[in-house]
This record gives C-alpha cells, structure tokens and sequence, in this order.
C-alpha cells in the first residue's frame, strides 16, 4: 500500500521530499542529498522537480493566455471577512494576492505576463466574488490600482488603508525635512594638503554635529517603546546639542498617538489630529511643511484609522499579504529559476496548498516534536 503502480517510490517519500520543499524552504538539490542521506533513497533533483510540480490544476476556463488565477476552496470556506490585497512584480510577471489574515490563509492569487492595471485587479475582485467571497473589510496600500474597482465590485466594504504604508510616507516627510536642517549645518572644514603639521594642540576626531544627525537620523523617526537604553541615551544628546530639531521628534510623538488601541476611537483619532494640526509650533516649523501637508488629507486619515472601529482584533496593516508574497519571492532562485510557467504556477499552488491549512492544524503541527532520525542515520553518525 502507498505505492503507485509502475511507480519506484512511496507515497510517503514524495510526501517527506514535498514537504522539505514546501515547509523547510529547501532546494531542490538539497533535498535529493537530504533523502540519499535519511532514507536512503537516491531520486535525482529533476525527479522531486517534477513531483513539485505535479498536481497542479490545469488553466481554468476563464483564465486567458497570459493569465493565470487559481482559488484556495478551503480556504474561502472559512473566510472571515477581512481581505488583504497586495500586487507583486517579478521581471515580465505580475502577481496580486489575495489573502485572509484572521485565518493565517492566501486565498487567491492572480499572475499575469501583461502588468498589473485597473482591468487585472477588476478581474481578480470578479472571480473572488464568484467564489463566494463578500468581505466588511479590504486593507490594501494607497496605489491607485485598487479604489476604483473596489467600489464596483464590493460596494458595502470598508477599504482600509494600510497604517504601515501611511506612516513610511509620514516619517519619509519627517526625513526629508531633517536632511533640510542638517544641510544648513556647517560642513567639516577642509584640511590642507600633505602631511599634517605636529604643532599645537592633538587634534580631536570629533563627529561634527552634521554627521552626528545623519549617522542617528532614524532615531528621530522611530517609536520609542521600541527604542534600546542606549538610543534614547542618543537622542537625548542629539536634542541637547540641536534644540532646533527637537520639534520633528515631538512631532512624531504625537502622531504616532494618534492610533493608540488602548481605549482609542476613529472620534478621538480625528480630535488628536485636528490638535496636531492646528499647533503652532508645527506649523511654523518649515520642516514640516511636507508631513503636514500629508497629514491634512482628511479622506486617507479617515481610511486608515477603519481598525479603530474593533481595535482588539482588526488588523491595521496589510503586512500578512506582504509575507506571502516575500514568501513567493525567496524561493525564486532555489525552487523555480527556470522562470517558466510551470514552474511558477507549481510554486504557488504549493505555497497555497501547505499554508492554506486551518490555524488550529498549523499551531497542533508546530507544537509537535520533530521526528526522530532513522536507526541507521543514529549508528552511522555514531559510528562516524
């Protein structure tokens, strides 16, 4: 029993290289040696190559030449009605992925050779909606891609913006303003040529106070729970030194107040950022002229602080679809660097496959013990 008929391995042994592939990240040359070393078994790469790719659903009837798109069933059937949409490029191929994040599931995935436009993400929405998808809420980044469509195809959900996005953009505003002062700082003098003279007092390499803010600039930016002892040791002198950039720093304080879940709301969001705005200290400061200006955009603030509405279990960030697709991306070089159809179409239909599992199934396979080597391996390592 486990063996296919004219077939030289088991079931159990595609399953075992399958999942060194699939879970273990692992090439698959690696896993050809990994199997000759474990279980003795001698299948060349190519073989596991094309067991990766069995099992792939051929195109679907409404798929066009160019396209692909394929539906994890399971996975829509448990859906919990957040949907996270993100686009990925890949040299002459484009994939946008849909994905579940309550349930830890991608659900969809569409790849196209033509790019990613209005028409490709309209289609997507289409053939989610056919499969019985009807989402409250859709988080995606602030591309223009995703409005239009959205309000076509799912017209009662709510269309969050991504809170990761919208900070970058604030805090590359804060940035670019910091790098505005520090040019107005006077640069390290010019020394004269040749050997420097001996005569005076030693010289001492002092950072100017210029490179002190480029070399710490994320210090201004980045949120202080998160910082170490020794970076607010920094940052305190860095204020001490440059009292004028100390308003960027209280800035970002501020801001990143305004989505505090801790007894917050989208009402109290909306007060705390008519009072930022409206300080004068802020708008006086010409540095800020750019992340105020972004900050005034009533319409995007109001889409992005939709997870204030449940702030105990809605998600602020479209970063679980993200991870699918970084997922996706590191397993280029080592699973499918052919960079032919098959293979990509194999790649995520396995990625879909091992990390459409229910959430319960994945912490009760993650709790497990691993294995315990075969008897042989154990004597063979002994006796080496």
């Amino acid at each position: 029993s486990g063996v296919e008929p004219l077939a030289r391995y088991t079931t159990r042994a595609k399953k075992a290289a399958l999942d060194s592939v699939a879970e273990d990240k692992m090439p698959f040359v690696g896993v050809a040696i990994r199997m000759s070393r474990d279980f003795h078994a001698t299948p060349h790469s190519t073989t596991i190559l094309r067991w990766f790719r069995e099992g792939t659903p051929p195109p679907g009837a409404g798929d066009r030449k160019g396209e692909w798109t394929e539906v994890n069933a399971e996975a829509v059937r448990r859906f919990s009605g957040v949907l996270i949409l993100d686009e990925l490029y890949d040299k002459s191929y484009a994939l946008v992925t849909a994905t579940d994040p309550k349930q830890d599931q991608p659900l969809c995935y569409f790849l196209t050779s033509k790019g990613v436009t209005k028409k490709e993400i309209r289609r997507l929405l289409h053939r989610l909606r056919s499969a019985g998808i009807n989402p409250s809420t859709v988080i995606t980044d602030d591309s223009a891609l995703y409005p239009e469509p959205l309000r076509e195809v799912f017209p009662r959900a709510w269309h969050q913006l991504c809170l990761f996005h919208y900070t970058k953009n604030i805090t590359d505003a804060v940035l670019t303003g910091l790098r505005g002062y520090r040019k107005t700082l006077p640069k390290k003098r010019q020394r004269r040529r040749g050997r420097p003279s001996k005569r005076g007092r030693p010289r001492v390499n002092r950072p100017l106070p210029r490179t002190l803010l480029r070399l710490q600039r994320h210090l201004f930016v980045k949120r202080r729970e998160n910082m170490t002892p020794e970076e607010v040791q920094k940052l305190n002198e860095l204020l001490v030194l440059q009292p004028k950039v100390r308003v960027l720093r209280d800035f970002m304080d501020e801001y990143y107040a305004l989505f505090d879940r801790d007894g917050g709301s989208p009402r109290r969001a909306r007060l705390r950022r008519t009072l930022l705005l409206h300080k004068m200290r802020y708008r006086r400061c010409r540095w800020l002229k750019s992340a105020l200006a972004l900050l005034a955009d009533a319409n995007d603030f109001v889409r992005v602080i939709g997870f204030l509405r449940d702030p105990a279990g809605s998600e602020a960030t479209s970063n679980h679809v993200e991870r699918t697709n970084r997922r996706y991306r590191k397993r280029q070089k080592s699973h499918y660097r052919l960079r032919s159809d098959g293979s990509i179409r194999a790649a995520l239909h396995r990625m879909m496959h091992y990390h459409g599992r229910p959430v319960d199934e994945l912490a009760r396979r993650r709790g497990k013990a691993a294995p315990a080597a075969p008897l042989s391996t154990v004597l063979r390592r002994a006796a080496a």
